[in-house]
């Protein structure tokens, strides 16, 4: 998914690589800033061609990637066993 402004230079990134847009929609109607999700196919006889298109294209936004989740703390079930709380 990418922005409204984004879309042009990550769609250009992709065809140059060889991928074919398949589809293009939004989700959100009413969203800002307009979010599109464009989808692609690609093929290629050498399947590392397609994965450095797919690296530049996912480079071309602005937008910076989404930290990482972290992970919930480890359950500790002999706590939640001698306080009654299941597990």
């Amino acid at each position: 998914m990418v922005t409204e402004e984004e879309l042009p230079r990550a769609t250009d990134a992709l065809h140059a690589g060889g991928w074919e847009q398949t589809a293009i929609h939004k989700h959100l109607l009413a969203h800002e800033p307009v979010i599109w999700w464009p989808h692609f196919h690609g093929l290629a006889d050498d399947p590392e061609d397609l994965a450095r298109a797919l690296k530049r294209a996912l480079n071309a936004p602005a937008t910076p990637p989404a930290a990482a989740a972290s992970l919930p703390p480890a359950l500790d079930r002999q706590a939640c066993l001698l306080t009654g709380s299941g597990a």
